[in-house]
């Protein structure tokens, strides 16, 4: 058992090294002092001058020191690895927002740029970097609520970042109403182009409600104009393309082209509105 769980728990360091760099560097750190602090109490330990086979002994010495300091350091990195475990067998993701998860619609009010500029001014760039996943993720779920109130989405959306496939840097869940942002995007991106992820990802969760309207008209009304990119939006989530598959594909798709341009339009909102307050503080 020892044989299997140490390979799986270095690759699990490995893999994860940049998402907990605190929490990894001290389990590693602990396992590594107490696996090197057994081995040098068993092989440095004296050996008796009457005793024969010296050779044989620090054999002997060698071999114990090894299995028993790879126990020690696999015990110890189960501190790190099992919460991984369960967390992907409960199917959580690496790092859940703790503020404004749901949006009370008739609070909804409250949600605007104005009223929560004080979180807003935290994703200028030098304020940005001194955060924290933990507290960037935070900062994305009040701007979450603002894109829900603006966009009229009528449910609460989840937001939560993990370890997402190569090149994806966010997605929607439909049938779990989340937004999942790369866990490496959100740490390491620009912060305006993070901004612009979220506001995508939240204006998909607004062209799935559209659908979900549009399946629910009576069919006398369904030819209006003001349903066509309803009309598009279902047809394409039938259908949709992976950026995997073919990204000029993807990337020429109505929803995600209709994405893009509300999120350039949303990060421009947010930081003209950081313009305007500081330049009126200034005033």
């Amino acid at each position: 058992m020892i044989n299997i769980l140490f390979p799986f728990e270095i690759y699990a360091i490995a893999s994860y090294w940049n998402f907990f760099n605190t929490w990894v560097k001290a389990t590693a750190f602990v396992a590594g002092v107490l696996a090197i602090l057994f081995f040098s109490l068993v092989v440095f330990r004296k050996i008796s001058s009457k005793k024969k086979h010296k050779t044989s002994i620090i054999k002997n010495r060698l071999k114990h020191a090894f299995l028993g300091s790879q126990t020690i350091a696999v015990i110890c990195l189960c501190a790190f690895v099992i919460p991984l475990g369960v967390n992907a067998f409960i199917g959580r993701d690496l790092y859940q927002s703790n503020d404004g998860d749901t949006i009370v619609l008739n609070e909804s009010e409250e949600w605007t740029i104005a009223n929560n500029i004080n979180t807003v001014l935290k994703i200028k760039p030098d304020i940005w970097k001194t955060l924290s996943v933990e507290e960037r993720l935070d900062v994305l779920s009040v701007l979450k609520n603002i894109e829900i109130r603006y966009l009229g989405i009528n449910h609460e959306i989840y937001l939560s970042a993990d370890n997402l496939e190569e090149n994806t840097l966010g997605c929607y869940i439909p049938n779990e109403r989340k937004i999942v942002i790369d866990v490496i995007h959100l740490k390491n991106s620009p912060v305006n182009e993070v901004v612009h992820t979220l506001a995508h990802e939240c204006h998909h969760a607004y062209s799935r409600q559209q659908v979900e309207v549009y399946k629910i008209l009576p069919n006398e009304y369904k030819n209006m104009l003001m349903f066509h990119n309803a009309q598009l939006y279902e047809k394409e989530f039938a259908n949709y393309i992976d950026g995997d598959d073919d990204y000029y594909g993807y990337a020429t798709q109505y929803c995600e082209r209709h994405a893009d341009a509300y999120a350039d339009d949303a990060v421009e909102s947010y930081y003209k509105a950081i313009f305007e307050y500081e330049t009126k503080g200034e005033n």
